[in-house]
């Protein structure tokens, strides 16, 4: 369409016009020209296209960790979601994107996700939810310890030292979380972790936090670029 190249992929359902799966980015394709033909690549995108960002507001009630937020999904991981999505039953979407919101919680817990989001490969996919987590807050006499995220992305992941080749990736990587939380009426921060970056030519990560006023900012952010 004018000079823009639009590559189709029958076997790509829920990839938006103008993108292109992970698993054919950078291979070659010919292209019937007239009686002679091209040879081009089918263009590589980067980590940015698979973004998916979390960002939430948390509330202390006693020893209940309360929270809202949203979480955005792009990519291969939007495509992966909405593949499962249209291939199970009704009643299993729920505790698809329950699951999505909140990776591990009981019975106890409560998750609710507030939107049903619409099956669209050309709009990113947005979930808006409300938690209640009860396992989240450890108190001791006058002290609470608070895990503020609990999705430990890539935390089971373990490169052996006597391996010889490269990790295998199978899609680039982006995630990002941030969250708010407020500190309940009486109570300060007396410790805050030690924020971290790293930058390395096919990875970084970059966590932090900050107290402003009342309220404590985390932000976690993952790229894995190759």
């Amino acid at each position: 369409i004018g000079s823009n190249l639009y590559v189709l992929d029958p076997t790509e359902k829920f990839i938006a016009l103008g993108k292109h799966g992970e698993r054919i980015q950078g291979k070659e394709m010919m292209i019937e020209n007239g009686t002679s033909y091209e040879i081009k690549k089918v263009p590589v995108a980067d980590a940015e296209q698979n973004l998916i960002f979390r960002n939430e507001e948390i509330f202390l009630e006693g020893e209940l960790l309360k929270g809202k937020g949203e979480i955005k999904v792009n990519g291969e991981a939007m495509k992966n979601i909405l593949y499962v999505s249209t291939n199970i039953k009704q009643e299993n979407q729920k505790k698809l994107f329950e699951s999505l919101v909140v990776s591990d919680f009981t019975n106890s817990d409560k998750v609710e996700v507030l939107n049903t989001p619409p099956i669209d490969r050309d709009k990113t996919l947005e979930v808006q939810y409300a938690y209640g987590l009860n396992n989240k807050v450890t108190s001791f006499d006058n002290d609470l310890y608070i895990d503020i995220d609990w999705n430990k992305n890539f935390n089971n992941m373990k490169i052996e030292d006597d391996r010889m080749s490269d990790y295998y990736f199978n899609r680039k990587v982006k995630n990002k979380v941030t969250k708010k939380l407020n500190i309940p009426a009486g109570y300060r921060v007396s410790h805050v972790p030690t924020g971290i970056k790293k930058q390395h030519k096919d990875f970084s990560f970059e966590i932090s936090f900050e107290q402003k006023g009342n309220a404590l900012f985390y932000t976690n952010e993952i790229v894995i670029s190759n």
